[in-house]
């Protein structure tokens, strides 16, 4: 994973470490492809992982606290974005995937 700190300011830095720290918590692995950044439209701090279908992010004004991580799926044939917070879905990775599984469910 590439993390360059060199944009981000202090808050932008605090929530990539508490991301990467819930990331790791969930059960992902962050050693393949991804980044952790700040997106320049939203000016919300990210996480993406090439390995999972579902990005964790948090935004501008929010709490280091997991009510304010949230995960979004995008549909790669639409476009459309699914988002909901992460205590709204589950602690693990695995529950992380069934979210998005159902998702495509509905979608199909």
């Amino acid at each position: 994973m590439q993390i360059n700190y060199e944009s981000f300011g202090v808050w932008e830095q605090e929530k990539a470490v508490y991301l990467q720290s819930t990331a790791l918590e969930l059960g992902m692995d962050l050693d393949g492809h991804g980044d952790i950044g700040v997106n320049r439209s939203s000016g919300y701090t990210y996480l993406w992982m090439e390995d999972y279908s579902f990005v964790l992010y948090m935004p501008i004004y929010c709490e280091l606290q997991s009510s304010d991580v949230w995960v979004m799926y995008m549909d790669s044939e639409t476009g459309e974005e699914f988002e909901d917070t992460l205590d709204s879905i589950g602690d693990t990775v695995h529950a992380l995937a069934a979210w998005v599984d159902k998702i495509i469910e509905e979608v199909a």
